[in-house]
């Protein structure tokens, strides 16, 4: 489960991501969200490790967009491409 950067899996173990994040609210992103989990799960070992990645990436793609436009004032498909850029620096990808 992925709620507001926590990754939750059903036997209790968490993990949270508690930095401020822009934008994430805005309708259409929980399915970018879910098709980044898709994406990196097909690339990693491991759902957990899929949704953590995932959610990390989507929370700072979100906040990079909303400083270059405006905190809030951007629609999802504008953030389709934004997960590939801090997903690549995270698991150090060119």
């Amino acid at each position: 489960m992925i709620s507001f950067g926590c990754v939750a899996r059903p036997e209790g173990e968490t993990w949270r991501d508690a930095t401020p994040a822009l934008g994430v609210g805005t309708s259409g992103t929980g399915e970018v969200l879910a098709a980044a989990v898709g994406g990196v799960g097909a690339r990693s070992h491991g759902r957990t490790r899929a949704a953590c990645c995932a959610t990390l990436t989507h929370r700072v793609a979100a906040t990079r967009l909303a400083r270059r436009t405006a905190t809030g004032g951007y629609l999802a498909r504008e953030r389709a491409d934004e997960p590939s850029r801090p997903l690549a620096a995270l698991t150090g990808a060119t």
